[in-house]
Order: structure tokens, then C-alpha cells, then sequence
């Protein structure tokens, strides 16, 4: 029977992603599936369109007319974007319209070549994507539709000869990906998503496209292959053809030119050499050979890319590569692993979670799982293979164990038979680039698995011994391998290697057994820039020292490690007096704590110079973490019991001051310590000294002495070029002048010495700043001011702040809410405070919150509850019981501690106030902080959560 065929507009539509969709939606897939038939229904049947069939998301629609197929599918994708669908999730529908004859079968349905040519169109397009072949653009009417049009170029459709040029609905703000257009010869297909390489493909596209020889190089991986994959669509939606040839199997070159010309379809012409007649058809299309994975058949690759390259101008090659082809004219492309970052959508953690859905269906990445997981993806340094291959394990291991055996051994990522020889672990992709180094080259990429963290030439050059001429030359070498990376610390060229490289060459340098005398030389080198920079980061050329010191802090880190495993603690004393000044600048508190309680505990009883070099280090950095941090006591007494043994009278007047700042001893003649500490030579201990000094008499309200002490600081400190002790200075001025008639007048040092701690990377100084600003404003009654600078300073302390800072000014936002009489966002922050400052201080209970809570409870009606807590309060600030010189109630709350007195008098009788006041007093600190934090009548929000580890 002869068909009738007829000209009519035929609509293919399907979800984008539906099967992840499914994956994540579950028992909700079933709706969103019912309501996108509705919507597609709905929109469709308005402009007079037809179902004739639906296969899972897939759905065919027939129109009388172009125009109103493509106002349809607008008004269906409209809808699409704007509705809610469950969990957050997006239903991104692609939509392909084609207008052509086609028969109409009895059966409803209508066949013809323009109905697999609509299917062909809606394939080649991405979720939320409207695409119209050039034939239905020719038949749109004249309307707002024709002028929304975006010519996408000749797309080569899967059984269609002939390119067919389509057009793109809709100019919205979102930028799609090249159509997926028949990528040429040759191109395998890919398993799998993309993840986190859409600025690489652009990139290397330019590169392409200005360049006649490009070649993505990067160690065993990263992804090389996969990413020329998947920049072939893109080059050919630019019009160039891609022939994709793998020469992983080649043995030798010999066979490369038959390869290649198979792969470009070329009859052979005898009397025209084959590398001619490739690059005059090269040329002549304006085609793209890539040349995949050519390190193994350097350097004879190398002179065929030549003789290919030269033979036509037109040429134009792509090449991967461990190593460069270093041949006239080649654009390197550097590939570097995924981005791993704290941000759970980064690519690396989305490549884990999709390749462990893929192998455990069952897999569920909860928030206690993802944990591990980033540990996981940053153990492996974002590189794609590694993660691919851990993600598999997930069949075998939960992730929490993964991680724990990946911090123990790399070598356990294995791949199954399907992956090439090449990919089947990732020690086998490393070993085929340390084995085709000579053997100097070997041994000094072998020493280098001790070195962590990025290095100079000047590093690599004491490490191994070795000249600055010889140092650069073996790390060109390691670079041309893909063994080191070249990267920039402080605006000067360093290298570094990724730690699943570095794994491997440590492990390579055990099995020699020189893992030892490795080991011991990185000590040596690092523990002479610690010595260095405890010097330097006293004086005028602090923010250099700093700058050239931070970096290195990984490799002093390992190197403080090896020094106590091996009994050099001379050497761990010196690398953490070294870094003193550097964790205080950058405010890595936690970090300085781990290593001087790491040597504290390996000089305990030992040598007592040493010992009393490493209790001093430990101090100073507990004095460096901020105002009313309290010193440790039996630190501070154990400093005096050396400094007597050793007669060390210089330790011993600053071990005197750090025990009344513990509350061992009284304050009674800060001159007299200031005096016997200038007798000293030793400009070091009187600037921590004279500071610690001026921050005791502030807190014991002497704000004049305190004062007039940071003065001196600032004076002895300019004049010797202490730019540490500058600021340290400054911040004391700034501080006990909030509210004083002087107040303003350090206006220009603060500005001086803001400019200095921007120099010196110093992070918490902004946050300082402006909670000092924000205090002095209250105090002058500007209180909307006030919160705003608090708000300010609360922001940047979270990101760069000690948890000490963060603790003072959630104080001062919990006292400036209560001025405003926010009486819950008062009792939130000081709920805050608490939680930091448990965290930040061996003392983790401070009257303050019991007398915030006492306010609070005032408020509330709880007057019972407020009587108790401040007995309790005014108990913690007598002497002896939590300090031994008490905690005196600051002059600044003592309005506020008044009007909670007189409201607890006027609910309560005498004898209730007195009664209630001494069971207060009597209460366990952890009873009366249950109490605080528990009141019935909070109303408060619960605190933001804060992550204290960075700090």
C-alpha cells in the first residue's frame, strides 16, 4: 500500500539526566514524572499538538504548524524552569522540532526519514535546550519567535551524510554546551560524566585554534585522554574535523602513518610519501589529528609530528602526553587535577559520589560519610584515575575505612581487566613515568617523596646536595616528566608534586632502604630555616622572612615529626622557635599547640635548657593568641623551676611575669620587671614581657599603665625594626583607649600599622580593628554603628580569626544586643560565647556568661533562676576560686550587672536575694554553666555553627 505522505511538524522531547533523576528522587520520581506529561500535554494541546507516543521520559508530538510547535515547547520549558520540584531537584527537558514530510501509518504513528531526522535533532541538544532544524526555521511566521534564534552552525547528525544546519530557541542567560553532533573518526565514546573540566575545553579549544601544535601534558591520571575526548565536539561545532588516534598499543612507529591514514580514510598514492599525503588531507579539510598518549614512542613521534607539521600550513595536531614532543612551535597545555576545595559540589567530590553511586547503588553520602570522603579526595590531589578507582572500592569498603587505609597505602587502588594495562592502578600509571628517568634523575625524584609541600630550586638543590646549575637541571627534567608541577609562591617560581606522586617516590626511596638518610637531610635543611627565621621575623624584613617561611611550613611540620622519632630534639626545639612568630601573624592556633605539645612531651625531664627553650616557645605562643588568653599555670611555674636551675635570670623574670598572669603570684612592681627586663639583652623577651604586662594591668582596670606600658612597646619596638612588636603595640593602645578621652588619638598608628599587618598576611588584625571601633562606638552610645563594624568583625574571625577573637566579640554582640535590648539574640550569643570560649582557653568557664544568662533570665521572669547565677558569678570572680587573683568585674559591665541586681531586689525579698544567692555560690562551675545554658524561657534561635579546627 503507497503511503500518503504530507508536510507536518514533529516535536521529540525527553528528560535530561532521568536515570540520575530516578537514582535520587526514588519513590517521588513516579509524580515528577506524571507531572511533566501533564505539563508538556497542557502546553502542547493549546498550540494544537498531538501525542502519538511516550516511551519512559521520551515523548512524540505531532503540530499543524511550526510556529505554533515552538510557541509550545517555549511555554512548556517556561514552566518547567519556574515549577518546584521535589528535594530541590531540576526536570531539564531537551526539545528537537523538525518540519518535513511523513506519512501517517494506520495505526496513528507517522514514519519518513523527517521523523528520524526530529529524533536526531533532539538528541543533539541538552536539558532546557529548544532546538529548530533550518528547514521549520524557514517556515516560522514572521513573529517575536523568528528574532529569539540562535544559528548553532552544521551539526553532523548519526546516519545522515550530509551536516544539517541547527538553530537554538531562546537567547536566556544559560549557556549550553556544544550540541552533541557526530565527533568524528575515531573519537571513542565516554563512560561516564564529565566532571569539573568545562574551563579546561575551552581553553584547549583556543589553543587549538590558534596554535598547529598543541599537547596536553600532566602526569598518569589526570585525565588527559578523556579531556581531548571530550573537546572534539567542540572543535568540530567550530567546523574542524577530529581524527582521534591511540597509540597506547603501538610499539613502534613504524605503523603510525598506516594508522593514522586508516583513521583519515585515505587511499593510498604510491607516489606520494604517506606523512604528505596525510598532512595535504589534514590540511585540506581543516581537520584536527590527535595523537593520544605518544610519551612510550618518544622521540621518533616527535619527528613524524615534524615532517607532518612542516609538509602543510594547514596541519593541525593535538597531542597528550607524560612528556613534551619538544619539537619548534609547541603549545604545552598543563593539566592539572580536579579541584577538591571544602565545597561539597567541588568536581573532585562529585566525581567520588557519581563513580560510587555507579558500582553501589545503595551508596549514601550523609554528612558523617562525606567526612571521609573529602579526606579521601584530597588524599588523592583531585586526580580523576585515582578517585575513579577509589570510588570503586566502595563495593568492598565503607568510605570511613577507605580513608583510613589510603592514609596507610596508595598502592591498594586497583582497576578491573576492562581499564587499559596502563590505568589498571595508579601505581602502574606512576611507574612507567619514574622508570623512563635516567638514573640521576630517578634518585633525586626518589629523595624528594621526604619533601612535602612546594620547594625552591634552592630547597632541592641543599636537599640533594647538588649545585644551583644541577638542582635547576634535574627539576626541567622531572618537569618534562610530569613528576613535578611548576607553581608560584609569593610571586617567585617554585615546584611542587602532587602527594599521590610524592607517595610513590617515598615508597620507592624505602624500598632502597635511603629513606633514613632522606629523612635526616630534610631536617637539617628545614631546622636551619627555622633558626633563620626566628631572627628574621623580629625586624624589618619580617614580611619577606614570612613570606619565604610560610610556605614551608608542611616540610617543618614533617621535619619536626622525624626529629622526635629520632631523638633530634634539639632540632624540634629550634623549628617550633622558629615558627612562634608565623603562628601567631596567621593565627593557626591549633596547629601551634599540636607541635609544642608534641615537643613538650618528648624534652619532659630531659636536658633543662632544652626544656626550658621549648616551655618558653609553648608561652609564647599562648601569650600570642590574644588578650585575656590565660597563660597555662604549671607552664608558667614549671618556666621558673628551669629558669632557677639553669640560672637563667633573664627566663626567670619573664616566667615570673607569665605566673602572675596565671594568678601564681600577685602584680605588685611592673616597673621593676620592666627594669630587669631591659638589664637583659634581650630585645625578644622585652617586648613579650612589656606586652603581657600592659594587657595585665587593663584587665585589673589600670588602663593608664597599660597604656602608657604598650607607648613604650611601640617606641623601642619602632626603633629596633620589630614590626611584630609594632603591631602588637598598637593593638594595646587600641584597646585600652576604647571609651577614654585619648580615644582617636593612635588614629595615624593604626593606620600604619593596618598597612603592616596587610603586609604581613596578618588575617585577624581587620577583625581586630573593627571590634575595637565596634566597642568605642557603643561606648559613645552610637549603637547601630557598633553593630554594624561587630557584624563586620564577626564575619572576617570566622575566616581568619583566633577562637579567642571570635569569643570576644560574640561578647560584645551579646552586651551590645542587650543594650538594644534584644534580649534574645543576647542570650543566643552568649550561649556562642560559651561554646568558644571552652574551646579557646584551659579555663572554659568565665563569669560572663553567667551574668549574661542572670540578664537574660531578668527578662524572662525568672528571677530565682538570676539570683542563683549571679552568686555564682560573683563566687568565680573572687580570688582563688577559679583564678588565683579573681576576676574582676570589668568597669564596663557594671551597669549592666546593676540593673540586673535591682530588678532580682525589686521580684524577690531579702532574705530569698541572700538565700538564693549563696546556693549560687555553692554550685559545681559545670552545674551553674547547665543552668545558664538551659533556661526555660529561652526563645533564642540556636547559635550559628561554627567550625572551630581552622582556627
Amino acid at each position: 500500500m503507497e503511503l500518503d505522505y504530507r508536510v507536518v511538524t514533529l516535536v521529540f522531547t525527553d528528560i535530561e539526566g532521568s536515570t540520575g533523576l530516578l537514582r535520587r528522587l526514588h519513590d517521588a520520581y513516579a509524580g515528577v514524572l506524571g507531572e511533566h506529561h501533564a505539563i508538556l500535554d497542557r502546553c502542547f494541546g493549546k498550540q494544537g499538538g498531538t501525542r502519538l507516543s511516550t516511551e519512559g521520559d521520551g515523548s512524540f508530538f505531532v503540530f499543524p504548524t511550526t510556529t505554533a510547535a515552538v510557541r509550545a515547547a517555549v511555554a512548556a520549558q517556561d514552566e518547567f524552569r519556574s515549577r518546584k520540584w521535589p528535594k530541590g531537584e531540576q526536570v531539564r527537558v531537551r526539545m528537537g522540532i523538525h518540519t518535513g514530510e511523513a506519512a501517517q501509518t494506520a495505526q496513528g504513528g507517522y514514519v519518513g526519514l523527517a521523523v528520524h531526522l526530529a529524533a536526531r535533532i533532539a538528541a543533539l541538544g541538552h536539558g532546557g535546550q529548544i532546538l529548530v532544524s533550518d528547514t521549520a526555521r524557514q517556515l516560522l511566521d514572521h513573529t517575536d519567535v523568528t528574532a529569539d534564534l540562535v544559528d548553532l552552525g552544521l551539526q553532523r547528525l548519526v546516519d545522515f551524510p550530509e551536516p544539517v544546519r541547527v538553530h537554538q530557541v531562546g537567547t536566556h542567560s544559560e549557556r549550553f554546551a556544544p550540541l552533541r553532533s557526530a565527533v568524528g573518526k575515531g573519537l571513542p565514546a565516554t563512560i561516564g560524566r564529565l566532571f569539573g573540566r568545562e574551563d579546561e575545553i575551552a581553553e584547549l579549544v583556543d589553543a587549538v585554534s590558534s596554535h598547529r601544535l598543541v599537547t596536553v601534558l600532566g602526569p598518569g591520571g589526570t585525565g588527559k585522554t578523556r579531556l581531548v575526548i571530550e573537546t572534539g565536539p567542540h572543535l568540530l561545532a567550530r567546523g574542524a574535523p577530529v581524527y582521534f588516534v591511540d597509540l597506547t598499543g603501538l610499539s613502534t612507529v613504524d605503523l603510525l602513518p598506516a594508522h593514522i591514514a586508516g583513521t583519515l580514510e585515505l587511499v593510498q598514492d604510491p607516489s606520494v610519501s604517506p606523512l604528505r599525503q596525510i598532512a595535504a588531507t589534514l590540511g585540506r579539510r581543516r581537520g584536527v589529528l590527535v595523537l593520544d598518549n605518544c610519551e612510550h614512542l618518544m622521540p621518533r613521534v616527535a619527528a613524524i609530528v615534524v615532517e607532518i607539521l612542516e609538509a602543510d600550513p594547514q596541519a593541525t595536531i593535538l597531542a597528550t602526553s607524560r612528556v613534551p614532543l619538544s619539537v619548534p612551535g609547541e603549545r604545552f597545555f598543563d593539566l592539572e587535577p580536579l579541584e577538591v576545595g571544602a565545597d561539597d559540589s567541588s568536581p573532585a567530590l562529585a566525581l567520588f559520589l557519581d563513580r560510587a553511586a555507579d558500582v553501589t547503588p545503595d551508596f549514601v553520602a550523609e554528612e558523617e560519610s562525606m567526612v571521609h570522603v573529602r579526606q579521601i579526595v584530597q588524599r588523592l590531589d583531585g586526580l580523576p584515575l585515582a578517585i575513579e578507582l577509589a570510588a570503586s572500592m566502595t563495593r568492598f569498603l565503607p568510605v570511613d575505612e577507605l580513608a583510613q587505609i589510603l592514609d596507610e597505602r596508595l598502592d591498594v587502588l586497583e582497576g578491573g581487566p576492562a581499564r587499559p594495562d596502563r590505568h589498571r592502578s595508579l601505581a602502574a600509571a606512576l611507574r612507567w613515568s619514574a622508570d623512563s628517568l635516567d638514573p640521576e634523575t630517578r634518585a633525586a625524584f626518589e629523595m624528594l617523596g621526604v619533601m612535602t609541600g612546594p620547594f625552591t630550586l634552592n630547597d632541592l638543590g641543599r636537599l640533594l646536595g647538588a649545585s644551583p646549575m644541577d638542582a635547576l637541571r634535574i627539576a626541567t627534567r622531572l618537569r618534562d616528566h610530569s613528576l613535578v608541577a611548576r607553581t608560584r609562591v609569593n610571586g617567585h617560581i617554585a615546584f611542587r608534586m602532587l602527594e599521590t606522586i610524592r607517595w610513590f617516590a617515598l615508597e620507592s626511596l624505602q624500598q632502597r632502604g635511603s629513606d633514613g638518610a632522606a629523612r635526616t637531610r630534610h631536617l637539617e635543611l628545614f631546622a636551619s630555616v627555622a633558626r633563620a627565621a626566628r631572627d628574621d621575623l623580629r625586624g624589618r624584613r619580617a614580611p619577606t622572612a614570612l613570606g619565604r617561611l610560610w610556605p614551608k611550613r608542611p616540610n617543618l611540620l614533617a621535619a619536626l615529626d622525624h626529629a622526635i622519632e629520632s631523638g633530634r630534639y634539639e632540632a624540634a626545639v629550634e623549628i617550633v622557635e622558629g615558627l612562634v612568630d608565623a603562628w601567631s601573624i596567621r593565627a593557626t592556633g591549633r596547629e601551634a599547640r599540636i607541635a609544642t605539645t608534641k615537643v613538650l612531651d618528648a624534652v619532659a625531664g630531659g636536658e633543662p635548657g632544652l626544656e626550658l627553650r621549648a616551655v618558653i616557645a609553648r608561652l609564647e605562643m599562648w601569650q600570642a593568641q590574644g588578650v585575656g588568653v590565660v597563660p597555662e599555670r604549671a607552664l608558667a611555674e614549671r618556666a621558673f623551676e628551669l629558669a632557677s636551675l639553669t640560672g637563667d635570670p633573664g627566663a626567670q623574670v619573664r616566667a615570673r611575669i607569665w605566673m602572675i598572669g596565671a594568678g601564681a603570684l600577685a602584680l605588685e612592681d611592673h616597673a621593676g620587671l620592666v627594669a630587669e627586663l631591659e638589664a637583659r639583652s634581650d630585645s625578644r623577651g622585652v617586648a613579650f614581657g612589656v606586652e603581657a604586662l600592659g594587657w595585665m594591668l587593663w584587665w585589673q582596670d589600670g588602663s593608664d599603665q597599660g597604656r602608657e606600658l604598650f607607648r613604650r612597646l611601640h617606641r623601642q619596638a619602632a626603633d629596633e625594626g620589630d614590626l611584630i612588636a609594632v603591631l602588637d603595640a598598637v593593638a594595646g593602645l587600641m584597646s585600652t583607649e576604647v571609651g577614654s578621652d585619648t580615644a582617636g588619638q593612635s588614629e595615624g598608628l593604626i593606620d600604619e600599622a593596618t598597612e603592616l599587618a596587610e603586609t604581613l598576611g596578618c588575617g585577624w588584625w581587620e577583625s581586630f580593628v573593627l571590634q575595637t571601633r565596634a566597642e568605642h562606638s557603643r561606648s559613645q552610645g552610637y549603637l547601630d554603628e557598633s553593630s554594624e563594624w561587630l557584624n563586620r568583625a564577626y564575619r572576617i574571625a570566622l575566616e581568619r580569626g583566633t577562637i579567642s577573637q571570635i569569643a570576644f566579640i560574640v561578647a560584645n554582640q551579646a552586651t551590645l544586643a542587650w543594650v538594644q535590648g534584644d534580649v534574645e539574640t543576647s542570650y543566643a550569643k552568649t550561649v556562642e560565647f560559651a561554646d568558644a570560649n571552652s574551646r579557646g582557653t584551659d579555663i572554659p568557664w568565665n563569669p560572663f556568661v553567667l551574668e549574661m544568662a542572670a540578664a537574660a533570665a531578668t527578662a524572662w521572669g525568672q528571677f530565682e533562676e538570676a539570683a542563683r547565677l549571679c552568686g555564682a558569678a560573683e563566687a568565680w570572680r573572687t580570688p582563688g576560686v577559679l583564678y588565683e587573683l579573681g576576676m574582676p568585674l570589668p568597669s564596663w559591665d557594671s551597669d549592666r550587672h546593676a540593673e540586673v541586681v535591682g530588678r532580682i531586689e525589686g521580684a524577690l525579698t531579702v532574705d530569698e536575694v541572700r538565700r538564693l544567692w549563696e546556693a549560687g555560690a555553692a554550685m559545681d562551675p559545670a552545674a551553674a554553666i547547665v543552668l545558664a545554658l538551659n533556661l526555660s524561657g529561652n526563645r533564642a534561635a540556636e547559635p550559628a555553627s561554627v567550625t572551630w579546627e581552622s582556627t
